[in-house]
């Protein structure tokens, strides 16, 4: 048997996390940068201005990395239970967004291990004949 779902499920997770690292750092970073930097009061309108803007950058970003993380831990969740084909390359996709490094094996991973990974359970709802 084949574990091409479980590693990719495993590196997805692991994109996951840094993705939400990655968003917890950013606004983090944002806060601090806002408290410690100190406006010339000659200036210091432009500088709200321009520091206002780069602020909202860096927290969307931030916010956007952490999307990318949840979702790929979702996706490596169900990669490792082997449902969901679709969400399990999502989450490689995403992972790449967020960690190249991981991201990449965890694409091919997904995209080799499809045949590990169930069908969906249909509805079960009488089909009308």
């Amino acid at each position: 048997m084949q574990n091409h779902a479980k590693t990719s499920g495993i590196l997805s997770i692991v994109s996951g996390v840094f993705g939400l690292l990655e968003m917890i750092m950013l606004i983090v970073f944002t806060f601090f940068f806002r408290t410690l930097i100190g406006l010339d009061p000659v200036s210091a309108e432009m500088e709200a201005q321009v520091l206002g803007m780069v602020i909202w950058i860096y927290v969307g970003a931030g916010i956007f990395s952490g999307i990318l993380g949840v979702i790929g831990i979702i996706g490596g969740v169900y990669a490792l239970k082997r449902r969901y084909w679709g969400w399990a390359l999502t989450a490689a996709i995403a992972g790449t967004l967020n960690f190249f490094p991981t991201g990449i094996p965890a694409i091919i991973f997904a995209a080799m291990g499809k045949t590990e990974f169930e069908t969906p359970p249909e509805s079960t709802e009488a089909s009308p004949v």
